[in-house]
């Protein structure tokens, strides 16, 4: 089957009458992003961890300058829209110079956790053996080879799994969408308090405005990071 990338949600159903494996993309200030989320057969070992991260720096090395490789929690993540609004603040950092992190990976994770150190923000928001699922986010700058017409990203998460010996139930690559997984785990990272929800929220609404005020009190908690610098 041919693989090409789309960045329109317009162009989905030509790719399907052409039969085309379709890739998502995330248009996100001058970057092109993949999201994927990886459930896992068998939780991970710290030294698979270690191993896999050291794997992931090193394919990072090899692409082009403004791309980032990065395993999140997604319990850590309030929803789709609050993780795509860090990636933006973590790139705008970069570009007006002020990022606290080296990497704008470890930038991702600050903004995902509102915390100024990566140690606190790896705690947080990073991958660790109780992880029975993860999020894999690429970031590649809206320039970078292939992305506009050729057939392939830069890297292949099915294979680098594979070669990891990582065994995994399901891989959902192009996420579009995420739900609030573990209510009390961004609410604790983020410090919300539950009468801020109450405020937004009023008690017969129903659950799915809950988890929408959650994520935009989470985008908002994540957003004082760059004014606290």
């Amino acid at each position: 089957m041919k693989e090409k990338i789309i960045g329109n949600d317009g162009l989905l159903n030509l790719a399907k009458k052409l039969k085309l494996k379709v890739i998502i993309l995330h248009r996100i200030y001058h970057h092109q992003v993949k999201i994927s989320r990886i459930t896992l057969a068998h939780p991970l070992t710290k030294k698979m961890i270690l191993a896999i991260i050291d794997a992931l720096v090193t394919h990072e090395k090899k692409l082009m300058n403004g791309s980032c490789l990065v395993l999140v929690d997604p319990r850590a993540v309030a929803g789709i829209t609050h993780l795509k609004a860090c990636i933006q603040f973590a790139l705008k950092s970069f570009k007006q110079k002020d990022n606290i992190a080296d990497k704008l990976g470890a930038e991702i994770m600050l903004f995902l956790s509102a915390q100024r150190q990566i140690s606190k923000a790896i705690k947080k928001v990073g991958i660790s053996e109780k992880s029975k699922e993860l999020l894999f986010i690429e970031v590649y700058p809206s320039d970078t080879p292939h992305l506009a017409n050729a057939s392939i990203l830069p890297f292949n998460l099915e294979d680098f799994l594979e070669q990891e010996k990582v065994e995994c139930v399901e891989i959902t690559a192009d996420l579009d969408s995420l739900p609030l997984i573990n209510e009390d785990k961004v609410k604790r990272n983020l410090e919300i308090a539950e009468k801020e929800i109450a405020i937004m929220v009023p008690p017969q609404k129903v659950p799915q405005n809950r988890a929408l005020m959650i994520e935009k009190i989470a985008i908002e908690k994540s957003a004082l990071l760059t004014i606290n610098k």
